[in-house]
C-alpha cells in the first residue's frame, strides 16, 4: 500500500521564510484546522484575560504587543519600558496604579515552539484592549485590511500611513539588543468601549513615546 504524500513535497520552493510560512498555514494548517484553531484563539483569548486579571487583580489599562522574528529583552521591559510607560499613562488618566501590559512574541520558523507564535499573536490580538501592536512590516500586509483594521496615523502627527517604521528607534532598538529588524508599528481600528475609552489617546500616547528619541 502507498503511503499518502506529504502535501509539502509537491509544495513550490520559495525564496523566503515568510513564503513558505504563508504557503504551509494557508494549504495545510488553515485546511484541516480552521474551526479548531478559532476556536482555540478565542478560548485562549479569554484565558489571557482573566488570568490577567487574576494575577494583577485589575484589567490592563493598555496592551503592547510585540511580535517579530527577533529576541525581546525582558528585563528592559519590566525595569524601564512599563514604569516610564505606566507614568505616562497615569499622567493622562490622572490616577495612580496604572497597569499597562507589554505582551512579546518571538517568532522562529526553524523551531515548533516559534512556530506557534502566529497563533500566540492571534489570540493575544482578540483581546479588546490590544490596541498598539509593532510587528514585522510583512506580517501588518499579510494579516490586515489596512483600511479596515488599523488607523491612519496622521491624525496623531505620525506620518501619513497606517504604520510607522521602528527599526531606528532607540527604545525598540535597546529592546531587541540592537539586532536588525523590519519592525513597524500600527494602532488597530476599534471603537473602544465603556471599560476602555480613552484607548485610542493612550496608544498614541505610548507609540510616540517609543518612537521618539530621546
Amino acid at each position: 500500500m502507498r503511503a499518502k504524500p506529504d502535501i509539502m513535497d509537491a509544495a513550490p520552493v520559495f525564496d523566503n521564510k515568510w513564503d513558505t510560512f504563508k504557503y504551509w498555514f494557508t494549504n495545510v494548517y488553515w485546511f484541516h484546522y480552521r474551526w479548531h484553531t478559532i476556536g482555540g484563539v478565542i478560548g485562549a483569548a479569554l484565558l489571557i484575560s482573566i488570568i490577567t486579571t487574576v494575577v494583577t487583580n485589575k484589567a490592563p489599562d493598555l496592551t503592547i504587543i510585540m511580535c517579530g522574528e527577533v529576541y525581546f529583552d525582558h528585563e528592559y521591559v519590566e525595569k524601564t519600558l512599563k514604569p516610564e510607560l505606566e507614568e505616562l499613562v497615569g499622567e493622562y488618566l490622572k490616577k495612580e496604579n496604572v497597569y499597562v501590559e507589554i505582551v512579546t512574541i518571538a517568532i522562529d520558523y526553524e523551531s515548533e515552539a516559534g512556530m506557534m507564535g502566529p497563533q500566540i499573536l492571534a489570540a493575544n490580538m482578540a483581546r479588546s484592549e490590544a490596541m498598539l501592536v509593532i510587528m514585522e512590516k510583512l506580517m501588518f500586509d499579510g494579516m490586515f485590511d489596512l483600511d479596515r483594521d488599523l488607523q491612519n496615523l496622521e491624525q496623531y502627527g505620525l506620518g501619513d500611513n497606517y504604520y510607522i517604521d521602528m527599526s531606528n528607534a532607540p527604545r525598540i532598538l535597546q529592546l531587541i539588543w540592537g539586532m536588525e529588524s523590519n519592525l513597524y508599528a500600527g494602532m488597530m481600528n476599534r471603537n473602544p468601549d465603556n471599560k476602555h475609552p480613552y484607548l485610542n489617546e493612550l496608544s498614541a500616547i505610548a507609540l510616540k513615546y517609543l518612537y521618539a528619541d530621546d
